[in-house]
């Protein structure tokens, strides 16, 4: 069978990269917050901003997995959940705080409590503009369309704010899930993240996909299919994962049946199966690898090259029997 990469399930060093995460996280929360009541919209300028708020979160989750070495799916998924938390409960909070801070100042103005500092004021204005009272206020009031009509309240901002949730939740839990099973060298405590495209090689029948999904041993996967033909819209694409700077070391091995297609708006489009993924390469085999494609790549070229100055002769497919197997 073929030795396929799976986490080692090693959570690493994250926890302090976890706590300064989240506290970066608290941070653009105040931003977020702060920017959302500028538009006080749910459509449009709102949506662009939770998008973008997204996006930062998910990239400090992947952040704190990656230099954590985290190799755990289930810590990784951990993590990217922790950072939903803290920034949908961080956003929350700083809403009520600006919400006290708006309502302090416009007591101030009002110069309703002449005789007490801002403190006192504060501690006076949070005494009935309790955080249960400010999510009763922001439900009831809800946001109006362009500023104008029926307002959007009620269970509409509730389905708005699980909307938000559920957002987050499907950007960085699954961000951190994914990069923790990600191909990594225990050896070298590093991850695998240089990747290089070996070969692509033309795919002319389905047999040749039939042979590379039928491999049980790297040998069978390194005795490249040979094909009819030298150009074909479909190619096998082999792709190796290895440590940045060690070419010499071990490696993981994917291979991908890229289509190409022609749309009808004169676009082409290029889908992909995966065939293999993330297959163990000793620094032998990867060396053989890179052997076999390359005495493969000049036989296709000189069969391409004998059909190109003879199109009308009858010639043989490439030759590779120099090929190691």
């Amino acid at each position: 069978m073929l030795n396929v990469y799976k986490p080692s399930n090693q959570s690493g060093n994250y926890l302090p990269l976890l706590f300064i995460g989240l506290g970066a996280t608290v941070g653009l929360s105040s931003v977020y917050a702060r920017l959302l009541a500028l538009a006080s919209r749910p459509e449009g300028v709102n949506g662009l901003l939770a998008i973008a708020f997204a996006v930062l979160v998910a990239i400090l989750a992947v952040l704190t997995a990656t230099i954590g070495h985290v190799r755990n799916p289930r810590t990784g998924t951990w993590i990217g959940i922790s950072f939903v938390l803290v920034a949908i409960g961080a956003k929350f909070a700083w809403q009520y705080e600006y919400h006290v801070r708006a309502a302090v100042q416009q007591r101030i103005l009002n110069n309703d409590f002449p005789d007490e500092s801002p403190a006192e004021i504060r501690e006076i204005v949070q005494q009935t503009l309790t955080f249960p009272a400010h999510l009763r206020l922001r439900i009831g009031k809800g946001w109006r369309f362009n500023n104008a009509g029926v307002p959007w309240n009620g269970p509409t901002v509730y389905t708005v704010w699980a909307l938000e949730v559920l957002f987050f939740l499907s950007m960085c839990p699954i961000a951190t899930r994914h990069l923790a099973r990600q191909p990594y060298c225990e050896h070298l405590k590093q991850w695998a993240t240089d990747v290089n495209i070996i070969f692509r090689l033309p795919v002319d029948s389905d047999a040749m996909v039939d042979k590379i999904r039928a491999a049980t041993t790297v040998d069978a996967l390194l005795d490249l299919p040979i094909p009819q033909t030298g150009t074909s819209n479909r190619h096998a694409e082999y792709r190796v994962n290895g440590v940045k700077g060690k070419a010499g070391e071990a490696a993981y091995l994917s291979i991908d049946l890229v289509t190409l297609k022609a749309n009808k708006n004169g676009s082409k489009t290029k889908p992909r199966q995966n065939l293999v993924q993330f297959v163990f390469l000793t620094s032998e085999q990867r060396r053989a690898l890179t052997e076999n494609t390359e005495l493969l790549t000049e036989a296709i070229a000189a069969y391409q090259a004998s059909t190109s100055s003879s199109p009308n002769a009858e010639h043989p497919r490439p030759a590779t029997d120099n090929q190691r197997p």
